[in-house]
């Protein structure tokens, strides 16, 4: 595509903790890339990890260019805030330590910001492999052109009026110098994925490939889809609950844009619902019930013409429910 001597450093961030029966796999693919290994730098950022992943890395360390950071245990939005600091590259590409990159996909990411001066994010579908059985999906991207610009404010509108999100994760690259780390808060933690999009689309356009670039892999240890026990399934929904306030508190400063700040603090709410529920505390819940309608109330005009939508989308006829009712009517559903 273009000879060696034009193309630009790239920065690999993968934030880890407790991953490293995965992680070799997800650096061997990086190291296979159809991009000149001297133009790759890989910046594993170890999130207080027990296991033998330090080890590991340090025997990776010095033959594949790998920069290792090691702290102790803040969260996903911590690890991933120190590798964009420290990254060198003009441009940034996330990886969660359990995925893998086919080995076109630095190469045909950098491609498109070659070509494209105006995208500053580029994503595509995944490739979702389940380690139960190794079947494999391709992720299904509805409502995007491909292969084209796309205005990234109306992209993010797109995706927070359908309540979707594409173009995170391990699918996740942009232009180092448009990101700015200082609004990725510890306390966004779980949705790190989330603000890396929402912050970028804010910048500049975006591109998704069509083909897909990487493997998302699902077993049972992934912290976002795995069986938990009731105790762990108890911390996470404390830590989403968490994630979702630190979310709407980095994003407040980046937000000029009325019509996007109404839409995410409306999923704000919706997922605040969604837990008093799950928890079965009906006080938290009316309350945040009532803020909800109040804020929706004060800008029916903004959200008018999509309310049929969102209603639909953040199934808000579910989320309206109180908890006890919720409670009988999702034994129903799991009956069913």
């Amino acid at each position: 595509m273009f000879s060696p001597n034009q193309l630009p450093l790239v920065s690999v961030i993968i934030p880890t903790y407790n991953y490293a029966g995965y992680i070799a796999e997800a650096i061997k693919s990086i190291q296979n890339q159809q991009y000149p290994t001297d133009k790759i730098e890989i910046i594993v950022v170890d999130d207080g990890s027990t296991d033998n992943t330090k080890a590991l890395i340090e025997s990776y360390e010095l033959a594949q260019n790998i920069r290792y950071f090691f702290q102790e245990n803040s969260g996903k939005a911590s690890a991933t805030r120190k590798g964009i600091n420290e990254a060198k590259g003009e441009i940034i590409f996330n990886m969660d330590a359990d995925d893998f990159f086919f080995d076109t996909k630095i190469a045909k990411v950098v491609h498109v910001f070659e070509q494209y001066p105006e995208v500053v994010h580029v994503g595509h579908p995944a490739t979702i492999m389940y380690n139960s059985d190794n079947k494999q999906y391709l992720e299904n991207i509805a409502c995007i052109d491909f292969n084209t610009p796309i205005d990234g404010k109306q992209l993010m509108f797109s995706f927070l009026a359908k309540n979707i999100l594409y173009g995170g994760g391990s699918t996740f690259a942009c232009r180092k110098k448009i990101l700015d780390s200082k609004y990725l808060l510890n306390e966004v933690d779980m949705y790190t994925d989330e603000y890396l999009l929402y912050a970028t689309l804010l910048k500049g356009k975006s591109y998704f490939i069509q083909e897909s670039l990487s493997v998302w892999r699902i077993h049972q240890n992934n912290y976002s889809v795995g069986i938990l026990s009731k105790e762990m399934l108890l911390f996470k929904r404390r830590r989403l609950l968490n994630s979702a306030k630190g979310l709407m508190t980095a994003m407040q400063p980046m937000l000029t844009d009325t019509t996007l700040e109404t839409l995410l603090r409306i999923k704000y709410f919706t997922r605040l619902l969604y837990y008093y529920q799950e928890e079965n505390n009906t006080i938290n819940w009316l309350l945040n019930l009532m803020k909800m309608m109040a804020f929706m109330s004060n800008h029916f005009f903004i959200i008018s013409g999509n309310w049929k939508q969102i209603i639909k989308n953040y199934t808000l006829v579910n989320r309206f429910l109180p908890p006890f009712i919720y409670k009988i009517f999702k034994k129903y559903q799991t009956a069913k």
